[in-house]
């Protein structure tokens, strides 16, 4: 039986150390592909990433933190008073509550896409920031959006862990039977070891793969590298990093017959 996993970084362009650590990991050929914030990456630090050429790079959707890219006014129910996009709480009650504009959402994730290609990136795969394209109800739709825009593949949270509450909470969405989730191609499994045990070592990283690799062929494991940790953030982003830097994973790799493939090599 034929074992691949994709290792994903997500969050490029989200500060300098985020950014910094995954070109690093990348120029290593350590991680194989990761997906991009359009409402954050700056046109240089996708130059540098584009210019790589050696994984594939996704596009990670943002509508609960920051700046739209996309002029205030035309997206107006998603900000705040001063702008910024609403919490993921608050976005979600809205359009529960049927006062999210399902225009202006459509609008936002266009104009996302839209930089990210303008900006010379061939969008590989999609996932998203807190897993937004898979909540209830609400995910059906962007997912429908992100279809119409030739978005291919994605990211699908058929997580691995279930272990704290978080993790329980994605598995509830991932059970919620998306109607569009059967148009894209993806993982099998979504390995979330490093984020549920709030460390990345040998030891989690062996055990997560045994176990995955138990029932299925193709894994993504989802990573938050960076140089640097962020304040107030349950991310152990150094620590994924160092890991990763450390390459010493692929010797249990090769010796247990798991190919290291991109988003751009799952069929």
């Amino acid at each position: 039986m034929d074992k691949r996993l994709i290792i994903n970084a997500d969050d490029f362009g989200w500060d300098t150390f985020a950014t910094e650590g995954i070109l690093d990991l990348a120029k290593r050929n350590a991680i194989s592909s990761t997906t991009v914030l359009a409402t954050h990456v700056t046109a240089r630090d996708i130059k540098e990433l584009i210019a790589l050429g050696n994984i594939s790079v996704g596009f990670h959707l943002n509508l609960i933190d920051g700046d739209p890219v996309s002029r205030h006014s035309h997206v107006k129910s998603l900000l705040d008073k001063d702008g910024k996009f609403l919490s993921a709480q608050n976005i979600y009650r809205k359009f529960l509550l049927n006062k999210l504009s399902k225009t202006e959402i459509k609008t936002e994730i266009l104009n996302q896409i839209h930089r990210l290609k303008k900006m010379g990136v061939e969008i590989s795969h999609a996932d998203s920031h807190r897993h937004i394209h898979q909540y209830p109800v609400l995910g059906d739709f962007i997912l429908k959006v992100l279809n119409e825009a030739g978005i291919k593949k994605i990211r699908k949270l058929n997580t691995n862990r279930f272990s704290d509450k978080r993790r329980m909470i994605l598995k509830a969405m991932s059970l919620y039977p998306h109607r569009q989730i059967k148009k894209f191609i993806s993982p099998q499994v979504l390995l979330s070891d490093f984020s549920a045990d709030k460390k990345a070592d040998m030891e989690v990283f062996s055990k997560s793969l045994t176990s995955a690799f138990e029932k299925y062929q193709t894994a993504e494991m989802m990573t938050h590298p960076g140089t640097m940790d962020r304040p107030g953030s349950y991310l152990k982003r150094k620590e994924e990093y160092e890991f990763l830097k450390s390459c010493e994973w692929k010797s249990f790799m090769k010796k247990n017959s798991v190919k290291l493939i991109s988003f751009k090599e799952l069929h």
